[in-house]
């Protein structure tokens, strides 16, 4: 049996993950917050989630025990489980609330702007991009 203990003291924000959900090395297993800071904490081993000893909105103390994980024995997936597999390695999974900031800077590229940046060239200007890209290095 692994323990999971907290990294720094901090409160709890969300379990992702549930008692005997099955994890693998490196799965975000629950986010602390502290100092208005969200930190992610994974597994470090491949197991079976046992029990969750804090709940949402509970502080934690630097070292406390957050969960147990037990390790299970590999077995070869069932047919139905193996399509789903391969398409979770295919796509990076990607938090929602991230995936809603991406799309939402996507609205502001050039790229999404055509308009804009024809009627710029038409008066033989750049982008702003374009001068911030010029005065940057790689």
């Amino acid at each position: 049996m692994a323990e999971i203990r907290a990294p720094l003291q901090a409160q709890v924000v969300q379990w992702l993950v549930a008692p005997a959900d099955e994890v693998k090395a490196g799965d975000v297993l629950v986010i602390l917050e502290a100092m208005k800071m969200e930190h992610e904490v994974r597994a470090t081993s491949a197991g079976r989630v046992g029990e969750l000893f804090f709940a949402p909105g509970d502080l934690v103390n630097e070292g406390d025990v957050l969960a147990s994980t037990q390790a299970v024995a590999a077995s070869a997936p069932a047919a139905g489980h193996a399509v789903q597999a391969t398409a979770a390695a295919a796509t990076p999974s990607v938090r929602a609330d991230l995936q809603r900031v991406v799309a939402r800077h996507a609205l502001t590229e050039d790229a999404a702007r055509p308009e804009a940046v024809a009627r710029r060239r038409e008066r033989g200007q750049r982008t702003a991009r374009e001068n911030v890209a010029d005065l940057c290095d790689a």
